[in-house]
C-alpha cells in the first residue's frame, strides 16, 4: 500500500511494473486509472498477471521478458515505474 501510495497514479498515467509477479500493483494501479504495462519474465507469471488483471475488470498490457530488454522495445516514456 505504501509503494501504491508513493507512485500516486491517476488516470491518464503510464505505469510500468517490472518483475510484476502476480500483478497486484499492475492491477491496482489501472483500477485507479493509469494505463499499465507489466513486465513478467516466467511464462507462469505472465498468464497469472492476465488472470488477475481479467478478474478484477481492467486493461493491464502484459510483456513476456525481463528488463532492460524487454523495456527497449515500450513505445512511451512512464509516468512512474515499480
Amino acid at each position: 500500500a505504501l509503494a501504491l501510495a508513493r507512485l500516486g497514479p491517476r488516470t491518464g498515467d503510464l505505469v510500468w511494473d517490472v518483475g510484476a509477479g502476480s500483478g497486484s500493483v499492475a492491477v491496482e494501479c489501472a483500477r485507479l486509472g493509469a494505463a499499465v504495462v507489466a513486465v513478467e519474465k516466467t511464462a507462469d507469471g505472465v498468464e497469472r498477471v492476465r488472470a488477475n488483471a481479467a478478474a478484477h475488470g481492467v486493461d493491464v498490457a502484459v510483456v513476456h521478458g525481463t528488463a532492460p530488454g524487454a523495456l527497449a522495445g515500450l513505445d512511451a516514456d512512464p509516468d512512474a515505474v515499480f
